[in-house]
């Protein structure tokens, strides 16, 4: 068989991978072969995603340092200070994760991503925020969550609710008015963390935060942005 060349009227040279195949081996409105076309376009879809979802979490960030702002809870986003892996820090040392959705038809549902899924919520307190005038906020502890399974990972794709429904998803209506806007838990760590901190600097800060964690195993240095904000400062 003679070799195809791109002098050939049936042939086509693909840009992509080079290669020169038959006019069949392209579709009739692209000038790459079938196998890159596909590929380029499995790379643009995955690139439209990962747009997208950074979008979403800006405004999941936005909403959550509004709803923090308005309860006069001082904080910044986490990727400011070098703590990209958590959406928000308050009071400098309180990490806190930030989910965000808007009422659909009354109803509200807060989705997980497949990332905390796997590995659950690296925060200490998760806010389910609603966005919009007059919205309602919700402040769940990470390590107390009731759709959390015993190593903290999420065990439901996302929390639903109708608030006032006695029926579907009655039981997270329940747990919800039990954290809707209990922001002194915030607080109550604020002080906790404030306390151990006073009269001290520098390195003397950089050990109390060393005590805090070894008093208390469920936490790591990773979920407090300000030693590492200290640590780095030298």
């Amino acid at each position: 068989m003679s070799n195809i060349t791109t002098r050939s009227r049936h042939a086509k040279k693909c840009p992509d991978c080079g290669a020169t195949s038959l006019t069949a081996e392209f579709y009739k409105t692209s000038c790459y072969c079938k196998p890159c076309h596909l590929l380029r376009g499995r790379k643009n879809q995955a690139i439209r995603q990962a747009k997208s979802a950074d979008r979403r979490e800006e405004t999941s960030t936005n909403v959550g340092r509004a709803v923090l702002s308005q309860r006069g809870i001082p904080c910044v986003a986490g990727s400011s200070i070098g703590a990209a892996w958590v959406d928000l820090v308050a009071w400098a040392c309180v990490p806190i994760e930030v989910k965000m959705c808007h009422v659909n038809e009354g109803k509200l549902r807060w989705t997980f991503t497949p990332e905390q899924q796997k590995r659950g919520f690296r925060g200490l307190f998760l806010l389910l925020a609603v966005d919009g005038e007059d919205a309602q906020s919700w402040v769940v502890p990470c390590d107390g969550a009731w759709f959390l399974d015993d190593s903290g990972k999420p065990n439901v794709t996302a929390v639903t609710a109708t608030i006032g429904s006695t029926h579907t998803n009655a039981k997270n209506e329940d747990y919800l008015k039990q954290y809707r806007d209990r922001f002194d838990h915030i607080d109550r760590y604020r002080r906790r963390y404030s306390s151990k901190l006073s009269g001290t600097s520098g390195g003397a800060v950089i050990e109390a935060l060393r005590g805090i964690v070894t008093a208390e195993p469920d936490l790591s240095l990773d979920k407090l942005p300000l030693f590492a904000l200290l640590e780095k400062a030298g």
